[in-house]
């Protein structure tokens, strides 16, 4: 998806929490095929496109939404039904989880690596005003979430990163039972302290995006893009290299355990809306390329 969300993408469990946010997999058909509008409904989050630069997008936008439509969705049915076997069955070890980790790497860097022309191109077009608007939507961005994240006591923050994982549990299992969530409110507690790092990388990393925004008019532009989207570790502090190594671990473990503990109401349930995700996906009907 083209946005400039201006974080390095998360990898473990990419397509699993993928999953865990929809609301309903309605969402899935009808939402996919008004990407475009959704697209652009993102990007006026950080900056406004003259009449031309919208026209221009659209038809990128169209090309992109068409090829990931007939290339790429194929592949993902088969990895989702992999996921589903994998989800469904009675005990799921979180090295079995982990191993999704090098497919959704893989399938990331497919779409981004057809997103860089496209991207490179775009910041080509922008102006300085238009530069200096993003500047702001970023730190105006990064204060809110300052604000949301590590304003409340850390027993707060905990609470609030239970919530938030339940409820997308429970859109795929059903209503939690007491010791899942026990589980959950043990693995929260286990992230404390990491929102810090997490958003402190993350500044770094839009820095990054900043000073080759202002430099938008060299030749190595693409180069410089294609690094920011493709290989972001290489901006990334220890102490976040560190952090992401463990909570992918630590999310693998809790997600194992809540599986394990589900019971076979919660199991049905799940088997059901994958099942109607993999359907919902079979009757998107991607347009020509041409």
């Amino acid at each position: 998806m083209l946005q400039m969300s201006c974080h390095p993408l998360p990898r473990f469990g990419l397509l699993l929490l993928l999953i865990l946010s929809l609301g309903g997999c309605s969402f899935t058909r009808i939402g996919y095929q008004n990407l475009d509008w959704f697209i652009n409904w993102k990007l006026r989050d950080y900056v406004s496109l003259d009449r031309e630069q919208r026209r221009w997008l659209a038809a990128e936008v169209n090309q992109h939404l068409a090829w990931h439509c007939s290339s790429e969705l194929p592949r993902y049915r088969v990895h989702l039904l992999a996921l589903r076997e994998q989800a469904t069955s009675p005990s799921v070890e979180p090295s079995e989880l982990q191993a999704f980790t090098p497919v959704v790497e893989q399938e990331a860097a497919r779409t981004l690596e057809r997103l860089v022309p496209t991207i490179s191109g775009l910041i080509s077009r922008l102006d300085d005003r238009q530069i200096s608007a993003i500047e702001r939507n970023l730190a105006k961005q990064n204060r809110e979430m300052r604000a949301r994240y590590l304003v409340p006591d850390l027993e707060e923050q905990n609470r609030q990163r239970s919530a938030r994982t339940q409820e997308r549990l429970e859109t795929w299992l059903g209503r939690l039972t007491p010791a899942q969530k026990q589980r959950v409110d043990e693995w929260a507690i286990q992230l404390e302290g990491h929102t810090d790092i997490w958003l402190d990388n993350r500044e770094h990393w839009q820095t990054e995006l900043l000073s080759l925004l202002q430099q938008r008019e060299q030749p190595w532009l693409e180069t410089g893009v294609r690094s920011l989207l493709l290989e972001p570790e290489t901006n990334w502090s220890e102490a976040y290299r560190a952090q992401r190594e463990q909570n992918s671990l630590l999310l693998a473990t809790m997600l194992s355990d809540v599986l394990r503990m589900a019971e076979p109401r919660q199991r049905q349930h799940l088997e059901r809306r994958a099942t109607s995700l993999l359907e919902d996906l079979d009757k998107i009907r991607c347009t020509a390329t041409g």
